[in-house]
């Protein structure tokens, strides 16, 4: 797609970038549209521009303008291992007092897990997979509970395990809020005392 952005006489960005999920073009010929630079010169003379990355940079403004006291990641946050950190720092960014914490998907291993961990490594994003972590909230106390995706292990009992391993040596008293990548752990945390569980891959 050729963009004229004031750059250069023109510019370039992928297709894909003016695609909705069913793979069908969604802006005109002509419409405004926001995009971030992704390399001044990208070795062959071209200025390239990304849809996406103007799109993260949109969304971790609004999260920073709500002022979240806390942020959770439930997994498949990022499929592209060198977009990750960019994408990361954009979360840390927002800076919630109570902090950030996540749990992997199917996609973080597919893609390499070890990577992942290493790159979340460098930020200040806590990985909480198979953990716990307690945080002070006034005079209460919320307990985070993290279970990632059975692909990590491939067990038939991998959500009863999961959750044991998470809820290993928890505080019985804190309001105990679940991180499951699949929505197939819920019962097994509520079983467990959880009494609430965000979670992605509701496809």
């Amino acid at each position: 797609v050729v963009v004229n952005a004031g750059l250069k006489p023109q510019s370039y960005t992928t297709c894909d970038e003016f695609k909705n999920d069913p793979g069908e073009p969604e802006v005109e010929p002509g419409q405004y549209v926001s995009v971030a630079i992704e390399a001044l010169d990208d070795g062959y003379g071209e200025t390239r521009l990304s849809r996406e990355k103007a799109k993260r940079r949109a969304a971790g403004q609004a999260l920073r303008e709500h002022a979240p006291d806390l942020v959770v990641l439930t997994g498949d946050f990022c499929d592209h291992l060198p977009q990750l950190l960019p994408a990361l720092r954009a979360v840390e960014s927002i800076a919630p007092r109570l902090g950030s914490y996540a749990v992997f998907g199917n996609h973080e291993y597919y893609r390499g897990a070890r990577s992942a961990l290493r790159t979340y490594a460098k930020t200040e994003i806590e990985v909480i997979n198979q953990s716990h972590r307690t945080l002070g909230v006034g005079s209460a106390r919320l307990c985070l509970v993290g279970v990632d995706d059975p692909v990590s292990l491939r067990r038939p009992d991998y959500f009863a395990h999961a959750t044991d391993r998470a809820l290993s040596a928890a505080p019985s008293d804190a309001f105990h809020l679940g991180l499951s990548h699949r929505p197939q752990g819920f019962e097994q945390l509520a079983d467990q005392g959880v009494r609430l569980t965000l979670s992605g891959h509701t496809h």
